[in-house]
């Protein structure tokens, strides 16, 4: 019996080992990182360029999904179309999780001629310079005194408007698209006219105060120092990690300089521009048309 005894208190021993060296084990094993994408893969709201493959990766095997346009193959390499006829799109990547179908990650991607402009913009820094939208009821009586304040009226007889669905709607979706790209925004000038006023309203940047300048507003003060004036007006602008946006006019008087970015804006494009050191000469980094913005909405 003794020995019988001392051979089940043996196996009793080893068992106990067994189990104590097993939950030591799982006690300090490293935890399994949670599933998503590794470091050097295309960050969320990054504009891309058309037609150009963009690789995407994840700690773990992941199957993969695009929503919006353009393919992604097993490996992770997402090729967005061209953009012949298209303005541009947002399209999503999706990595799902092998082990799991539930686990999702998700990347936003904005696929646009204008990739390389709007992820300097995310940066804050510049100053974009919009034309106002859609303007198509009424005339602008330049010659009625100027004590009439006829460029504030809100009658088409005074002044043109942006009183049609098209504009109003134009700019909305260009307020949008601003914000859909992660393009900060921190303060607002305006033209004194009404169409310019009503432009930056329905942008819709509710906590900024739309500011009026007189040096933008077309023909009333200083018609042939426009241009100049509204290069100074960017260039004085603070370098912050927001930007600015003027909303003004084009069909400058005076001399201008050439080249001169301002003159060539349809209804709701923007010029853009970098703000330099010590209030220096601001550069010219590009132009969005209303057709992209509008697309990235």
């Amino acid at each position: 019996m003794k020995l019988k005894y001392n051979f089940y208190s043996l196996i009793a021993i080893k068992l106990v080992i067994l189990a104590t060296a097993l939950f030591v084990s799982s006690c300090c094993e490293a935890p399994k990182p949670a599933f998503a994408f590794v470091a050097n893969t295309v960050a969320d709201s990054t504009a891309i360029e058309p037609a150009k493959a963009a690789t995407f990766a994840t700690n773990q095997t992941a199957n993969w999904t695009v929503i919006g346009g353009g393919t992604i193959n097993a490996n992770g390499v997402y090729t967005p179309p061209n953009l012949t006829g298209n303005a541009g799109f947002i399209v999503t990547i999706t990595a799902t999780s092998q082990a799991d179908a539930n686990i999702k990650v998700k990347r936003t991607l904005f696929v646009t001629p204008s990739f390389a402009l709007i992820n300097a913009m995310q940066k804050g820094g510049h100053v974009l310079s919009f034309r106002h939208g859609i303007a198509t009821t009424g005339s602008d009586q330049t010659g009625l005194a100027f004590s009439s304040g006829w460029w504030t009226s809100s009658n088409p007889s005074l002044a043109r408007q942006l009183d049609n669905p098209a504009g109003v709607e134009q700019m909305r979706a260009t307020g949008k698209a601003l914000r859909n790209i992660k393009c900060p925004v921190g303060k607002i000038l305006s033209s004194e006219f009404l169409r310019c006023q009503q432009s930056a309203q329905f942008m819709d940047f509710k906590n900024i105060t739309i500011t009026s300048n007189r040096d933008i507003t077309f023909s009333v003060y200083d018609e042939i120092n426009r241009y100049p004036k509204t290069m100074q007006l960017i260039g004085s602008q603070p370098i912050t990690n927001a930007n600015t946006i003027i909303v003004t006019h084009v069909g400058f008087g005076g001399n201008i300089p050439t080249p001169a970015p301002l003159v060539d804006l349809n209804q709701g494009d923007a010029a853009v521009f970098k703000l330099q050191p010590n209030n220096g000469t601001p550069i010219f980094a590009g132009k969005l048309t209303t057709q992209e913005l509008v697309a990235l909405q």
